[in-house]
């Protein structure tokens, strides 16, 4: 026999499941209509699951979920071992986390019309002082073609969204939410968040959704807290124009302090659509940005040149020097424009005697010598005027391999 919360809403099969909650098909019984339930898991916080319900059911747009309901009431105590659980309506489609998964990466137009409309959904979140904080793929959910309202997103949970006034309950200080691979660096070292947040996080996902990969890609927590910290983002790869014009608003959106990000939701939505359009956008002061596309050929977008990967030498030992970098040709004339400074000429250190050695010549030199004099010390009557040379090549020797290795 079917469950049924409330005696009104008769659960069906079993949509998802996140760490939080499980969300079902349901029938309101009460108004004979298809309802998604989302029930509450066991252990889960149940202050947390209605602050959700709370803060998503104050955001009146069309691209936010609505909230049909929620059990217990609000501002009612929650009895206990009573079922908590919210309302949603049915969507038709599926997660970007899903559709990425199968598709790999969109066209522009997609992931532009899919940036627009969550830009739209968070500015109305960020005009309430309402911080999403987990944007990402997973909290995206795409509308089957024909949507009723002509949307094609739902922007999801809101279950570790954060009020900025203060108002409402607050995560603890300095606590982590949200999800590593898309998360600001502020967010990461714990400081105070707000609407730029939301966008770094937007640029991650529209970064994936163009690319098909993140761009802070790493194989464990601790190199992707350090990419996010202080490493630059790549740029999308330079195959149209439009995908530079793309790139230069990532840019902005990915950038490591929040001041130089866009200023608001509606800012990142016009850049990203100026972006698509080839239009020239128009900047707060008034002034306008050139339209890539119009630029003369020496000032064209920057041409990424990629590094061989059959011409580098592989190498079993620890490798802890940084990953080169890609060489990019600045465009100046847009990083102006966007009120970004040109990058700086960057002066070659001085060498050396040691730090011009080959780190492949210092290398041998230092393990050679270190496993003559262990050799000589074990098999032969110990000899100063051979003891001595063999421990100063091995020290000179790794010296010298520790200072090239510094230099690259």
């Amino acid at each position: 026999m079917s469950r049924v919360l409330a005696g009104r809403y008769e659960l069906g099969e079993l949509i998802g499941r996140g760490g939080m909650a499980s969300v079902y098909r349901a029938r309101d019984r009460s108004l004979e209509r298809d309802v998604a339930v989302k029930l509450i898991s066991e252990g889960a916080s149940k202050e947390r699951f209605l602050v959700e319900a709370r803060r998503t059911a104050q955001i009146r747009h069309p691209s936010v979920v609505e909230i049909f309901d929620v059990r217990p009431e609000i501002g009612t105590e929650t009895a206990e071992g009573g079922d908590v659980f919210l309302v949603m309506p049915i969507l038709e489609g599926e997660s970007l986390h899903a559709k990425l998964e199968r598709e790999e990466r969109l066209a522009p137009e997609e992931a532009v019309a899919i940036g627009i409309e969550v830009c739209e959904a968070l500015g109305a979140a960020h005009a309430l002082g309402i911080v999403h904080r987990d944007i990402k793929p997973a909290n995206l959910f795409v509308l089957a073609a024909g949507s009723p309202d002509h949307r094609r997103v739902k922007v999801l949970d809101f279950g570790v969204a954060k009020r900025v006034d203060g108002n409402t309950l607050q995560t603890e200080e300095g606590m982590l939410v949200g999800t590593m691979a898309y998360m600001a660096p502020e967010q990461i070292r714990g400081e105070p968040t707000d609407m730029r947040s939301d966008l770094y996080a937007l640029g991650v996902v529209l970064f994936r959704c163009l690319s098909g990969a993140l761009p802070f890609e790493r194989g464990n927590a601790a190199s992707m807290i350090h990419a996010h910290l202080n490493v630059a983002p790549p740029h999308l790869p330079a195959t149209s124009a439009t995908l530079a014009r793309l790139d230069d608003v990532l840019q902005r959106m990915l950038a490591k302090d929040p001041v130089e990000r866009p200023a608001s939701a509606a800012a990142a939505g016009a850049l990203l659509a100026s972006a698509l359009s080839g239009e020239v956008p128009r900047a707060a002061s008034g002034a306008t940005l050139p339209d890539i596309g119009a630029l003369e050929p020496s000032d064209q977008p920057a041409t990424i040149i990629e590094a061989n990967a059959a011409s580098a030498r592989i190498d079993f030992e620890i490798d802890h020097r940084p990953v080169p970098a890609t060489h990019v040709t600045p465009n100046l004339p847009v990083l102006r424009a966007y009120g970004m400074p040109p990058p700086q000429p960057i002066e070659p250190p001085a060498r050396g005697f040691l730090e011009g050695i080959s780190t492949e010549v210092s290398k041998r030199v230092a393990g050679y010598s270190a496993l003559a004099l262990v050799l000589y010390l074990i098999f032969f009557r110990v000899s100063v005027w051979l003891v001595v040379p063999l421990a100063g090549c091995a020290v000179l020797g790794l010296v010298a391999y520790l200072a090239g290795s510094r230099r690259r």
